[in-house]
């Protein structure tokens, strides 16, 4: 079994009753520089990244970097291979879960720590994972639009960020990206 729909298989069996999600996977975050493996819309941002015994780690302090400026919670999926190494480079609120070959073929999945709260998240960089439509959306929400046609991404990020709390933007990008058509491949809601 794919390491992927074992992970997307254990999330529709953990969800809370009633729940709803957006599971997509590759999510560019910072303009694409990194992508998140699985990234799930609740009502929460999760990241997760996978690393198998046949990844490298030498990206993995790049991408703990991009998730932890826009991910509310992120986890990290290894494989007993590289957990000591892994679980090195990852701040304290970060998950691990260890990935097993089960005995039909099937991976197991043991959480290791279970993920909290990121305490940092950059506002400025959230905003990165809205497309232009929806920084003009969130402007005119503010009735903040003057201008706006002009300004380049960079432009509407920071008038967004001056504009919104945390809190707000948080909950605007959430909906944004539930609310989005045109993904690259239609993404199923759990």
């Amino acid at each position: 079994m794919d390491a992927r729909l074992a992970i997307r298989s254990q999330l529709l069996r953990n969800r809370r009753p009633g729940a709803s999600a957006l599971v997509v996977e590759e999510l560019g975050i910072e303009h694409g520089a990194v992508r998140v493996d699985i990234a799930v819309v609740t009502d929460i941002l999760h990241g997760y990244e996978i690393k198998s015994a046949s990844d490298r780690l030498s990206r993995l302090p790049a991408q703990v970097a991009a998730y932890s400026r826009c991910m509310d919670r992120a986890t990290l999926l290894t494989s007993e291979h590289h957990l000591a190494a892994a679980t090195a480079m990852l701040p304290e609120w970060w998950g691990i879960k260890v990935l097993t070959a089960g005995k039909r073929g099937g991976i197991a999945i043991r959480t290791l720590k279970r993920a909290s709260k990121n305490p940092a998240v950059s506002a400025f960089h959230l905003a990165h994972l809205l497309w232009r439509p929806e920084c003009i959306l969130a402007l005119t929400e503010k009735s903040c639009t003057g201008g706006a046609s002009r300004m380049t991404r960079l432009q509407m990020y920071e008038r967004i960020v001056a504009l919104y709390s945390l809190d707000d933007l948080r909950r605007f990008v959430r909906r944004a990206l539930v609310a989005r058509s045109g993904w690259r491949s239609p993404e199923p809601k759990l």
